[in-house]
């Protein structure tokens, strides 16, 4: 097996296990709402967008026009716009696949490509692509089994959403202990719980505008210095 493939693999299962129980809830939701697994198929393969495509479900059982259904999954996937940014020069390298890259910077992906020690990977192109590629094709495959499941099993999943909340929570503690520099990671727990109280379910845009602004002001004061020093 491909060294880059396998790394790439190893590093996406607690993804792949998430993406495959999510995506089956999220077939399962499509499928009891008169929306079959091809549906499920064609929305995963082309949106590829977890949270916006469960609220998708409901836009399409109420019909809701088309500009209202833009700008709600523009506010709920704003955070993307972020992690684009913040990827843009390793991606800018990426020429034959940078737009699949951009289209395909998940909060999942993000976070594998952010969270392993790429030194030791020569073809790092090939790995962010792998990586993306990988967690595309889970979240599409438990989509459609979902969608299958769902015509067959008369039961639903509830709270199966959890899963993806326990996973960032298993990653920052692992972050969070690995790395020297804790105060970041305070610093974005202690903003996001400050936007959950003050904007409830609209907290995630200001958070990380506020975030972000931290981190920039924390490069320039702090890690700075450390350089000159």
């Amino acid at each position: 097996m491909n060294q880059t493939f396998k790394k790439a693999f190893i590093h996406t299962i607690p993804v792949m296990i998430a993406f495959l129980f999510l995506g089956i809830g999220y077939g399962m939701v499509m499928e009891h709402n008169g929306y079959n697994f091809i549906w499920s198929f064609f929305i995963s393969l082309f949106t590829f967008a977890g949270s916006a495509q469960f609220a998708m479900v409901s836009f399409l059982s109420l019909q809701i026009h088309p500009i209202y259904v833009f700008f709600i999954i523009f506010i709920i996937n704003a955070r993307h716009i972020f992690y684009g940014i913040s990827m843009n020069e390793k991606y800018s390298k990426c020429l034959n696949s940078k737009w699949y890259l951009y289209f395909g910077l998940t909060d999942e992906t993000f976070t594998v490509l952010n969270s392993h020690d790429l030194s030791n990977i020569l073809n790092k192109k090939k790995y962010y692509l792998t990586v993306t590629l990988l967690h595309h094709i889970y979240w599409v495959t438990g989509s459609v089994l979902g969608g299958i499941l769902g015509s067959i099993l008369p039961f639903e999943i509830v709270g199966l959403d959890f899963i993806l909340t326990a996973l960032f929570v298993s990653v920052l503690v692992s972050q969070m202990k690995k790395s020297k520099v804790k105060i970041p990671g305070w610093v974005g727990f202690f903003i996001s719980l400050g936007m959950v109280l003050i904007f409830k379910d609209q907290f995630i845009v200001p958070a990380m505008v506020l975030i972000v602004l931290f981190l920039i002001l924390y490069e320039k004061k702090y890690v700075s210095k450390a350089k000159i020093l």
